[in-house]
């Protein structure tokens, strides 16, 4: 079921979470989507065949990861314009966030919050800050999702309505 560079990345990342987002670090970032306005929702995958991704690739490869050691798939989706930006959530007694962003501080957070609202209320702050609108945040449970393979899929995920999916999901105003 998984190649030999996927099981790598499973094994070195392990439950560690600094190990993950060391991981996602060293994943360059898909500026495509600023170049050229072409957006490619990669999955787990994908974004380790093709080494590189953006803030939902990142997202929903470390939640494959931390689903592979046991935890919950969950992300963090944030609404706010010019961009969404979405991370994956973990709880060790407090809660963090594991993701990738073009913007220095937007990125995974460790975990130093009482509850995923705080670290959806720092991402907030975080982007208004950089002159954002930040509308709501909404936690999606991935292994909701069964209708798109987002562990798998070679595919665009964003092509099978992945986003779409994941706005489906209550989002609450912050």
């Amino acid at each position: 079921m998984y190649t030999e560079q996927e099981l790598r990345v499973l094994n070195d990342c392990g439950k560690e979470q600094t190990k993950i987002q060391t991981y996602l670090d060293s994943i360059p970032f898909d500026g495509r989507v600023y170049d050229t306005g072409e957006y490619e929702a990669r999955s787990f995958r994908k974004t380790v065949k093709d080494g590189q991704g953006l803030c939902l690739c990142a997202a929903l490869t470390a939640a494959h990861i931390l689903e592979y050691n046991g935890q919950e798939p969950l992300l963090l989706d944030i609404w706010s314009r010019p961009l969404e930006h979405t991370v994956a959530i973990y709880q060790n007694g407090k809660v963090g966030s594991l993701g990738k962003s073009r913007q220095d501080g937007a990125g995974g957070q460790p975990s130093t919050f009482d509850s995923v609202e705080e670290v959806a209320q720092y991402y907030a702050n975080f982007f208004r800050g950089i002159g954002w609108e930040v509308e709501a945040f909404g936690v999606i449970d991935l292994s909701k999702i069964d209708d798109i393979d987002w562990r798998f899929e070679l595919r665009n995920l964003d092509e099978l309505g992945i986003c779409q999916r994941i706005n489906k999901f209550p989002h609450y105003k912050i």
